[in-house]
């Protein structure tokens, strides 16, 4: 079987390329856009530009029928052509024991038939079933999500159908609000699309009109509102992150780790490194870089040390005291914005 393995752009393309009619696919994973695009691929190599489809072309998900349905569908001699496509999706849905169902098809499968077993769901199984699969007798795909290294290149590779390109901005906008899930990304760049309309490039007033304020956004905003003394600011960001679900530790950390940031970026400034260096070796990135240095150029280094003090008193409250999470929080971002 083999262990699951995230799908690059380049081993996807070569994957559609060496996709044959016949046989069974089972297809195992948590994106459902990429084994809808192997289906049809598969599809167009079943029935070309013909009529068949419409009649050979079977659908069925194994949460509203047996094993067995599955397996007559795909045993029945095609209607009007050569070759059907059946499809089953979400295959861990079956019972155990509809598995030896399938177990039984396969080692007498239908030549006329192509048989394609998805399950992108929550999955029942910890591997792909692999007692209903026999040796040999069907191709398993992987259909994880890629590396967080390829988000970049399936961004283009998905805008490039409709000629757009999208700016570095809208790039990390698009990074935060949906993480490296292709499916998703897939969903959101349609709606990009759709709002660009005759726009060559998707900037970030386009996913900020779909999406909002990213989180990244705000987690910086929580260190530019220290710097700025700005306490409201600090807490309107703060009611932002808690209703979308950050809990307070994660929120104290975020704090923390962007004021670690800038005193490693005060230390690069002062050693004459370029603004380059510091985004790359920071991982901050170049559009923000701007941003960043003059939030950097607000703190001066008993600031920081001040401030790294009060967050250290803030972690010790929150385990020692009675005090609420928010409370604390809300006490520890209002002496940051005074110190």
């Amino acid at each position: 079987m083999g262990s699951l393995t995230d799908m690059r752009l380049q081993d996807f393309k070569e994957l559609l390329s060496s996709l044959k009619p016949h046989g069974t696919y089972l297809l195992w994973g948590n994106e459902t856009f990429l084994a809808d695009a192997i289906i049809s691929r598969l599809k167009d190599l079943t029935f070309g530009k013909g009529e068949d489809a419409a009649a050979n072309y079977i659908v069925l998900y194994a949460a509203d029928c047996r094993a067995s349905e599955a397996v007559a569908a795909a045993s029945t001699e095609p209607l009007f052509g050569k070759k059907s496509l059946v499809v089953v999706r979400n295959v861990s849905d079956f019972p155990q024991t509809d598995l030896e169902v399938i177990k039984g098809y396969l080692s007498r499968q239908t030549p006329a038939a192509v048989l394609v077993l998805t399950d992108t769901t929550s999955h029942r199984y910890p591997m792909p079933p692999h007692q209903a699969i026999p040796k040999g007798k069907a191709r398993i795909i992987d259909v994880s999500s890629p590396p967080p290294s390829e988000f970049e290149k399936w961004a283009a590779f998905l805008l490039s159908k409709d000629k757009k390109r999208i700016s570095p901005a809208a790039l990390e906008s698009l990074r935060d609000n949906v993480g490296n899930n292709i499916t998703s990304l897939a969903m959101e760049i349609e709606k990009l699309v759709c709002l660009a309309g005759d726009q060559g490039e998707i900037d970030e007033t386009h996913t900020e009109a779909l999406l909002g304020r990213t989180r990244s956004e705000r987690e910086f905003a929580v260190a530019d509102a220290v710097a700025c003394r700005d306490a409201t600011l600090a807490l309107t960001v703060l009611s932002d992150l808690l209703r979308e679900g950050c809990r307070i530790p994660k929120i104290i950390a975020i704090v923390r780790s962007q004021l670690e940031k800038i005193w490693a970026a005060k230390e690069m400034i002062q050693e004459g490194r370029s603004s380059d260096e510091i985004c790359g070796e920071l991982n901050v990135p170049k559009w923000r870089m701007e941003e960043f240095i003059r939030t950097a150029n607000r703190f001066s280094v008993a600031l920081l040390r001040r401030s790294f003090s009060l967050i250290m008193n803030a972690e010790l409250r929150a385990r020692s005291e009675k005090l609420d999470d928010r409370s604390i929080a809300e006490m520890l971002l209002v002496a940051l914005c005074r110190s």
